[in-house]
């Protein structure tokens, strides 16, 4: 909460999720809706290489060129759409404007920024512009973003409807409040009343003020409640959730309208963590209220719950307040920070310890001039422009590079000066230098970082740091590349140790595997574990062994290559399923290993994993592929599955599971298969496609969701097809003659690649990729080979696009326009 422009708001505290939350964030948008069918593209989706399928140039008026998405603008004429006029310095809102030095460029506006508010428990943060705008950026599953939209943003866009200069902003979990001459506006989604009013509670952007509030002056903002300072008496009024008392007015009961803090007089900020406030007096002293199962308002020993304001003891002459999940801390006007409630990981700046209502001296830190509390990390700015961060460091909160440790120590943040405010989100933090300009770091989860860099990429990028490719292969969180010179290179999730890198660190960027052999011809990705082919058929597996997907009885997980006992030698190829591993030798008759529950590797079902061994009578002349419990390959033009059969993916007609082979009805021209999450598909050497199994999400690219189709039916419209992959609910194909890329099916994250969030039952170009080679599909995520470099799109978590966006940054950037 807070003033504009001062550091004592309630963007400077915030806190994070909780465990009795009455909605979950991550669950998709209220009321029913989906949060990956989403209309429209998404903020920062082009990769800067201009992939976005060509441009008519700058027209004469530099109005947008046909073929550029919205956002982007041609203005040099070289054919690429490379202006961004939402948050480009040069070419903000138009071709030819230019910011000036103490200024960025956010949604299309040249300004400063006079204060930012950090989510509480949710993933997107919103700014208040020195021009009294309201701009907000990351998560808008629930409209919290106010443009209007369900669709998530990694660039800044501009709050709609606010009738007015803005002088204060606050954003709760899945909503937002801003003050505007007096009158508080608020959007998003309120089920317990923080919107202000008891009417619909999805409101996708302002349109009425919260009733009774003329005089706000500043705002406060927790998991589902708001308070506000109001002007002359300086009394505090709060709405929304009330079940921890956190709105003080004696009660346990929602607000769906502002009610009395009791008692409080002379406010002149107000701020609110998870489920408690606090509010800072004229004459400095600290009154809190709400939950206090860790003396987060200040009172030790009394009830779980203080529903009426306290003074907090022991504290005197506060400049500033924040509030983090479940502590909160003070800034004294001699530059000391006293922190007190739940310090667990030592932010509380001292010792961790479980419980402290003693408002204890931060170590260390003497000329503090601002503090923010997030969930479980608190930062300082000092009055010499430093910044100073300690508590939890798993996801960069403390701005320290290769720190993942908590330090209850004040830690200064290095290579960062001029810093004049500072705010905490749940898991990320954000400072205003002395320029005006915003830098953030920490988790980025859905773009909450406001670089471009959202948690969906709905367009093709490339993979860092890649060339001279041979192959790929794409798990489900992971993505392997196999270099020329036959090293493997991995990225992506790594918590079965799949990135064979010696470590249990995942990687936004490729990583050689460790040791690093040079003598691979091929390589398999499934869903936690690797395989790779050696010149001389051996084949070595590393990651999750859980079902003896490694081919070996132990250990439990590898973390770098080790060849395979029973196959030393011989092996011509090999294929992946989620949690099995197949290989074809020499005779080409296959083996397979591991899960084995629904008969996919052909020895009858086993609820245990399974030793290499042979599938009987079963030859395999052509390609290879599995999926979760499926397993399909092309034995002289035919398909042949065997496996689970639940939605008729072995295609021959029934949905009874097998573990002998039986063959897909009515295809006897086979070149490839490609097996997904229930479907699978193949394409006929005249170059079509013909797919088969699960089509809920239009999988099967018939033009039409249905019900499961047990036998092979045409994709809509593809002919000359070259190859084919499946992911968990898509599919690609790539062409002959050009290589474009067509995609159908589920697209929540992207992994389509045309540019929007919207599924897909026929197939859709993906934008400006051509000269394809190769393709690999994961859960949500697509990659393809051009010319030895690795492009990919969809789902950006666990660092699997390879693009080095992590899912968090321990070293501060700018926010999309702020340089």
């Amino acid at each position: 909460m807070v003033l504009a422009g001062a550091c004592a708001s309630a963007a400077c505290s915030v806190l994070t999720g909780y465990s009795d939350l009455r909605f979950d964030p991550s669950e998709g948008d209220a009321g029913g809706r989906d949060s990956g069918s989403r209309e429209g593209g998404q903020e920062g989706g082009l990769d800067a290489s201009g992939l976005d399928g060509g441009s008519d140039g700058a027209r004469s008026d530099g109005s947008l060129p046909a073929s550029c998405v919205e956002g982007l603008l041609d203005c040099d004429g070289d054919g690429a759409c490379e202006t961004d006029s939402r948050s480009d310095r040069d070419g903000c809102g138009a071709c030819g404007v230019s910011c000036g030095e103490d200024e960025g460029c956010y949604a299309g506006e040249c300004a400063g920024v006079a204060d930012v508010a950090m989510s509480r428990g949710g993933h997107h943060t919103c700014a208040l512009l020195a021009t009294g705008s309201v701009v907000c950026w990351g998560s808008n599953a629930y409209a919290q973003l106010g443009d209007g939209t369900f669709v998530d943003r990694g660039a800044p866009v501009r709050v709609a409807n606010l009738p007015g200069a803005a002088t204060a902003v606050a954003a709760g979990a899945t909503s937002a409040c801003a003050v505007v001459a007096g009158g508080v506006w608020c959007w998003g989604f309120g089920p317990s009343g923080e919107l202000g009013t008891a009417a619909a509670p999805l409101r996708p952007e302002p349109t009425e003020p919260v009733p009774g509030l003329p005089d706000a002056i500043a705002i406060g903002a927790g998991i589902g409640h708001y308070c506000v300072v109001r002007a002359g008496a300086g009394g505090v009024v709060c709405w929304g959730r009330n079940d921890r008392g956190q709105l003080g007015d004696g009660s346990l009961e929602d607000r769906t309208s502002p009610v009395e803090a009791t008692g409080v007089v002379g406010a002149i900020d107000v701020v609110a963590g998870l489920t408690h406030s606090c509010a800072l007096s004229s004459d400095g002293l600290v009154l809190c209220w709400g939950q206090n199962d860790v003396a987060q308002t200040g009172t030790v020993g009394g009830e779980d719950v203080t529903s009426m304001p306290t003074l907090v003891p022991s504290v005197d002459a506060v400049v500033r307040i924040s509030a983090g999940a479940a502590h909160t801390c003070a800034v004294r006007s001699d530059g000391k920070v006293r922190c007190w409630g739940y310090g667990g990981f030592g932010q509380l700046g001292r010792e961790p310890i479980e419980v402290s209502g003693d408002p204890d001296e931060v170590t260390g830190l003497r000329d503090a001039v601002a503090v923010a509390a997030g969930r479980d990390f608190t930062c300082a700015a000092t009055m010499s422009g430093a910044l100073h961060c300690w508590g939890q460091s798993a996801e960069g909160q403390l701005a320290l590079p290769g720190r993942t440790e908590p330090s209850h120590l004040a830690l200064a943040v290095p290579d960062l000066a001029e810093v004049s405010a500072v705010f905490a989100g749940e898991r990320s933090a954000c400072a205003v230098l002395k320029s005006n300009r915003l830098l953030c770091w920490g988790a980025d989860d859905a773009g909450a970082l406001g670089r471009g860099r959202v948690m969906q990429q709905p367009s093709p990028a490339r993979v860092a740091g890649l060339a001279g490719v041979r192959t790929l292969a794409v798990g489900l969180e992971h993505a392997c590349a196999l270099g020329a010179g036959g090293s493997v290179s991995c990225w992506g999730a790594n918590q079965g140790l799949q990135l064979g890198n010696a470590t249990d660190h995942g990687s936004s960027v490729p990583r050689p595997t460790a040791p690093a052999p040079t003598d691979y011809g091929a390589i398999v990705a499934g869903a936690a574990h690797t395989c790779a082919l050696r010149a001389g058929g051996a084949v070595d597996c590393w990651g999750t062994n859980d079902q003896r997907q490694l081919g070996v009885a132990t250990p439990p997980a590898a973390p770098a290559p080790a060849v395979t006992p029973m196959l030393a030698s011989g092996m011509l190829s090999i294929a992946a399923g989620h949690y099995h591993t197949c290989a074809r030798d020499a005779a080409n008759e296959l083996v397979c290993w591991g899960a084995n529950a629904s008969g996919q590797i052909g020895v009858g079902e086993s609820l245990g994993g399974e030793l290499p061994r042979r599938i009987p009578d079963a030859t395999a002349t052509g390609s290879i592929d599995g999926s979760d419990s499926t397993t399909c390959f092309v034995s002289s033009g035919t398909v042949q599955c065997l496996g689970d059969n639940s939605f008729g993916q072995l295609g021959d007609g029934t949905t009874i599971a097998r573990s002998m082979r039986a063959p897909v009805l009515g295809i006897d021209d086979a070149a490839m298969v490609a097996t997904g999450q229930g479907f699978a598909c193949a394409v006929r050497l005249s170059g079509t496609i013909e797919c088969w199994g699960l089509n809920s999400r239009g999988e099967l690219g018939t033009g039409e969701p249905s019900a499961p189709i047990p036998t092979p039916v045409g994709v809509r419209g593809v002919t000359g097809a070259a190859g084919v992959v499946a992911g968990s609910g898509h599919a690609c194909a790539w062409l002959r003659d050009d290589g474009r890329v067509l995609c159908w099916g589920n697209n929540r994250h992207g992994q389509l690649g045309d540019g929007t969030f919207e599924d897909r039952a026929a197939p859709v170009e993906v934008l400006g990729l051509e000269g394809v080679e190769a393709l690999g599909a994961g859960r949500d995520s697509t990659c393809a080979l051009r010319s030895g470099e690795i492009f990919c799109w969809g789902a950006r978590a666990w660092g699997k696009l390879g693009d080095g966006t992590p899912l968090f940054d321990a070293r501060p950037g700018p926010v999309a326009g702020s340089l």
